[in-house]
């Protein structure tokens, strides 16, 4: 069995920080539309007593928890390893990218009951959607590479390939090219290509011209990011642009 070479599948230190990093940009985002949506929730009179005030109370408990365990296992965890030039394990770049997700889950629940109890403004409501997509494409931008990178450098027969001998991954144009023209596959996509990829899928809600996603892992993430996508336009976007009229 052909197996996978090392220097592939464990990125550097330098590989991994772009990524990290955009995590960290999705985290910062998220405080200001954290923010701003609390102010507009505690203003509101339905949410002042009662059950609202509770779950209002619970949903906030729930983000600090999420924001200090994201930067709390980004300074004990990640950040030492980083200046020391490691990298960090699969398990701690998971929970990281976990951590910053549900972040995203707590921010799109936000927005949700600031539609249903507060009378946010129309373009107060559009720019949080529009931090919405942002922080969307950024995370999603990790959980690409995350899965794909160890997917790199693999050949046919190796561990985790289907059963027809195609590889699971994110197909990139450079690839096909590379292949047709020299017959090699030493290609591999930066920060850029998985950058281009997740925002250009956060617009068309699919996979970007002349790029394909194999594999149920990567394909489960691209579902996941479309779902998330189509709920910001349709929800959030578009209830602003309806209360502009």
């Amino acid at each position: 069995m052909a197996t996978v070479p090392a220097a592939r599948t464990v990125p550097s230190a330098r590989t991994v920080a772009p990524y990290l990093g955009s995590l960290l940009v999705s985290s910062l985002i998220d405080g200001v539309l954290r923010h701003r949506l609390f102010m507009d929730l505690l203003q509101a009179p339905p949410m002042a007593s009662g059950m609202g005030a509770m779950g209002l109370g619970a949903l906030g408990t729930l983000y600090r928890l999420c924001l200090g365990g994201f930067w709390l296992w980004f300074v004990a965890w990640i950040l030492p390893g980083l200046l020391r030039g490691h990298t960090p394990s699969r398990r701690v770049l998971r929970w990281f990218g976990l951590l910053a997700t549900l972040q995203l889950v707590v921010n799109a629940v936000a927005i949700n009951l600031a539609l249903v109890f507060a009378h946010v403004g129309s373009y107060t409501l559009l720019m949080e959607g529009i931090g919405l997509y942002v922080v969307i494409g950024l995370i999603f931008v990790f959980w690409y590479w995350y899965f794909d990178y160890p997917l790199r450098g693999q050949s046919l027969g190796a561990e985790g390939s289907t059963a027809s001998g195609i590889l699971p991954g994110v197909l990139f144009p450079e690839e096909a090219v590379e292949g047709l023209s020299y017959g090699t596959n030493r290609w591999t996509p930066g920060f850029i290509d998985y950058l281009f990829f997740a925002m250009v899928a956060s617009n068309t809600f699919g996979a970007p011209e002349g790029h394909g996603v194999l594999g149920a892992r990567l394909k489960l993430a691209h579902m996941v990011h479309s779902l998330c996508t189509t709920a910001i336009f349709i929800v959030i976007v578009a209830r602003a642009i309806n209360t502009l009229i």
